[in-house]
């Protein structure tokens, strides 16, 4: 079925993203271009992080020459980079809380005898996994759709992984 719908966005000519993927050279990617200037960006404003949401002025001044173009770079394109780059240290440290939370309670949803709970925390696990994934080369938690499905996938989680440690829960 997934395969149909690909092949219907090509026929259609609405698989542009798809398209792009595929005939871009990896040096060609903005984002594998800009890598390195954010790399250093996020050394120099280590510990303490360039400010939450300013990107954007603050790539405008490191950006190389290199990198100009009409169009302009509007985040990191890689969430743990942007987290590193606009909070520094203690977004690292939230970071890490995070998906330490996330896989302890893993652990424990997918251990657990299946109920209507457990498989939620079981579905809201693997949607945050495949936000966590994608985020290595965009940025989707960043989105407010995409924030509003990881809220509602960590509290399946999080009463998956009460129901797998006994508690009773109302309904």
């Amino acid at each position: 079925m997934i395969g149909g719908f690909i092949a219907l966005s090509f026929a259609a000519d609405r698989a542009v993203g798809i398209s792009r993927l595929i005939t871009l050279e990896v040096g060609e990617d903005m984002r594998s271009r800009a890598r390195p200037t954010v790399l250093a960006m996020i050394a120099l404003y280590m510990p303490f992080g360039s400010g939450l949401g300013g990107f954007d002025p603050v790539f405008r001044i490191h950006e190389p020459f290199a990198l100009l173009k009409p169009t302009y770079f509007n985040q990191a394109h890689n969430d743990y980079l942007g987290i590193a780059l606009d909070a520094g240290i203690a977004g690292i440290l939230i970071l890490v809380a995070a998906i330490g939370w996330w896989a302890l309670a893993s652990i424990r949803v997918w251990r657990a005898k299946g109920d209507h709970d457990i498989l939620l925390g079981r579905l809201g696990s693997a949607m945050i996994l495949l936000v966590l994934i994608a985020s290595t080369a965009d940025y989707p938690a960043r989105t407010p759709t995409v924030m509003a499905l990881v809220v509602v996938a960590a509290m399946w989680l999080a009463r998956g992984k009460a129901h797998a440690n006994g508690v009773a829960l109302p309904s």
